[in-house]
């Protein structure tokens, strides 16, 4: 029996530092649950999952010309570099023996993208964001995964301090 799932759902956090009206820093941190599996045979049963971590840090600009303060509807492209983090875990029983480990590996990736914010006033925003990520390959995979590459899209929630 063999079963596996992929779930490619992002979940996270970010935090945005408006330097100008039409340019901003930002830094984020994203995780995904990628995959989990499970192989049951007659002399063997095996389980694992594989997640992800990304800690990125980049700008988002405004390409708008204009006043920026009065605008509701603010579209940005942005983009960011950072670690990307890989862990996976599996579990192997086979016989009487039993064994289980995991792995770890970090490497660079970066995302492109752009998106659109919805200011209802000055403290509150609403927003969506579509990026393409790329990173260099995993020295060794992590679970079956060289690399986390693909297109990501995230909804979000601003208060903005002032």
């Amino acid at each position: 029996m063999q079963g596996d799932s992929a779930a490619s759902v992002f979940g996270g956090f970010g935090y945005t530092r408006f330097l100008r009206e039409n340019l901003a820093g930002t830094f984020a941190v994203d995780g995904i649950a990628v995959s989990s599996g499970i192989n049951i045979s007659s002399t063997l049963a095996a389980t694992g999952t594989a997640a992800a971590l990304s800690i990125p840090a980049g700008i988002r600009w405004n390409p708008l010309r204009g006043d920026h303060t009065t605008q509701a509807l603010k579209p940005f492209v942005a983009v960011g570099i950072g670690p990307v983090i890989g862990i996976a875990d599996a579990s192997f029983v086979s016989g009487l023996a039993v064994s289980a480990g995991s792995t770890v590996r970090a490497t660079l990736g970066g995302q492109v993208g752009g998106g659109i914010d919805v200011f209802a006033g000055r403290s509150f925003s609403l927003g969506i964001t579509v990026t393409y990520n790329k990173m260099i390959n995993f020295s060794e995979p992590v679970g079956a995964w060289r690399n986390f590459n693909g297109p990501q899209a995230a909804l979000g929630i601003g208060w903005l301090l002032q």
